[in-house]
């Protein structure tokens, strides 16, 4: 069985993850979904502080949370790191 082999480019931008934006994002959908910060925390298993927190910019949202928060939004991942917008017509 032949290895699968991955080129990492160095050559490539370094993102920045604002949490600012991130929080923004995150705080549009939940938004757009009808939920309140208790019921999103009640979903990933956290609690209405620490989504306030990301949504104010407070704290950085890890890869393992940012999955669970668009998880529960039923969102990929994506629209919270790029900022896209799923409208369903």
């Amino acid at each position: 069985m032949k290895k699968k082999t991955f080129r990492i480019d160095y050559d490539a931008p370094i993102v920045e993850l604002d949490s600012h934006i991130l929080g923004k994002r995150v705080r549009e959908c939940r938004k757009m979904r009808g939920i309140t910060q208790e019921e999103l925390g009640l979903a990933i298993n956290s609690s209405q502080n620490n989504i306030y927190r990301i949504e104010s910019g407070k704290y950085l949202l890890s890869l393992q949370m940012m999955i669970r928060i668009c998880n529960a939004l039923e969102l990929p991942v994506d629209v919270i790191l790029k900022g896209y917008v799923i409208v369903h017509s």
